[in-house]
């Protein structure tokens, strides 16, 4: 909204002492306002008895709308105000201030401050609260992003880590991945019902990882088609234990096998979806981060959901085969793609300029790797896993959390070369 306010600095306000009407109206708690302390106070009241000082932080005078058009259906748009670089709350307090009573003026704009201010975070906290808890991009024309949160899987919000979203045809909408538990499917489902009416018809999985399917169980009520690898079915299957013991938080309660959920419609080399006047290529691959991988093209925008054969910022993660992945990546190259959406990291608009470091990373663990193989080194070698590949540790986050794992997994690959 056009009020920029510290949150630290509105944390301090305290207008009461009675029950919190909106106890956690954000993740982080932002807007969280008690309730008037005095019985029979009107919110006027309430506002007149603001300390004015945390509320010093709060820019009420010049600067244009930072947010001209906060809404996809442009509700809280506003006009410009008539004074070039003159915010509305300054348009609306230059009015006070010229047309209160001779010697009152400073009264009616103290008391317009706190007015504005409070009704400003009431009316809109909630509303950014929401947005920056589910935030979603669209990235062309009827292609939508929730960007996954860069964060280890054992860390709080690991549930909400991976990039997914949804397309929307002429018919109906596919879903792109679902996060890591059912509350990330739901938020992205009430994302979905808020941009269109049109019917969920598939959910598609880019492979078994549980950061990409847990939500799934939130679109079973929408009966639409779940989408996946040939060999994804055996895959959940061989997870489901792991995802229960570990991951019983990000199920509904109780945790159960039946929200674990395989696809009905199995793609062994390629397959193609219509979403009314809007087709989706889905093509299965060999072995490379995993061994069910499956990427999405959407030939309307040419956008290329790579699942995780694609990362940029946060260091890959290896469990399918090294060789494989390297040349999918020479593949995936190859495809006329005009933006990229990776399984984590920045959405893309040069496919070969976001893949490259990807490339050079699992490069180097492979050349890395066989040297060492070549001087008689084994993986037991505990200073083995530290050398290989270090040059690459400054251009990765979360290097700790995946590198070891990464090289015993190319040393098992390539020991029996």
């Amino acid at each position: 909204m056009v009020l920029t306010a510290n949150v630290q600095s509105l944390a301090a306000i305290n207008v009461g002492t009675g029950p919190d009407p909106h106890p956690n109206p954000s993740p982080d708690g932002r807007g969280a306002l008690k309730s008037p302390a005095l019985q029979g106070e009107g919110w006027v009241g309430m506002v007149l008895r603001v300390n004015v000082r945390p509320l010093a932080a709060i820019d009420v005078g010049t600067g244009p709308d930072p947010h001209p058009n906060p809404s996809p259906d442009g509700r809280g748009a506003l006009e410009s105000p008539p004074l070039q670089g003159e915010g509305w709350v300054g348009m609306v307090l230059r009015f006070l201030s010229d047309y209160a009573p001779r010697g009152c003026g400073s009264l009616v704009m103290l008391c317009a401050r706190k007015l504005l201010a409070l009704t400003a975070l009431l009316i809109a906290g909630p509303t950014c609260a929401a947005t920056s808890a589910f935030a979603i991009d669209q990235v062309a024309a009827g292609v939508f992003v929730h960007a996954g949160k860069q964060l280890p899987l054992d860390a709080p919000g690991h549930d909400d880590i991976a990039n997914i979203g949804f397309i929307v045809g002429a018919r109906c909408v596919a879903v792109i991945d679902t996060g890591g538990s059912v509350r990330t499917g739901r938020a992205l489902r009430d994302a979905i019902r808020q941009r269109t009416a049109l019917p969920v018809c598939y959910v598609i999985n880019s492979h078994v990882h549980v950061d990409h399917v847990l939500g799934n169980a939130a679109f079973q009520d929408d009966k639409p088609r779940f989408v996946g690898h040939a060999r994804l079915g055996a895959a959940l299957a061989r997870s489901r234990a792991f995802f229960l013991r570990e991951f019983a938080g990000d199920f509904d309660a109780p945790a159960t096998a039946a929200q674990i959920i395989a696809p009905d419609l199995e793609v062994k080399d390629t397959v193609e979806l219509d979403l009314g006047d809007r087709k989706l290529l889905l093509r299965a691959w060999p072995a490379a981060h995993t061994d069910c991988d499956l990427t999405v093209f959407d030939e309307t925008s040419r956008t290329l959901w790579t699942g995780d054969l694609l990362f940029r910022e946060r260091i890959p993660v290896l469990d399918g085969s090294i060789k494989g992945w390297l040349a999918a990546i020479d593949e995936l190259g190859r495809i006329p793609a005009k933006a990229v959406v990776p399984g984590h990291g920045r959405i893309g608009h040069d496919l070969a300029a976001a893949l490259a470091p990807e490339r050079r990373y699992l490069q180097a663990l492979v050349t890395a790797v066989r040297a060492d193989l070549a001087e008689g080194k084994s993986l037991s070698d505990a200073a083995v896993a530290l050398q290989v590949a270090a040059g690459e540790k400054s251009h990765w986050l979360l290097w700790d959390s995946a590198h070891a794992h990464n090289v015993a997994r190319v040393y098992q690959e390539l020991e029996w070369e």
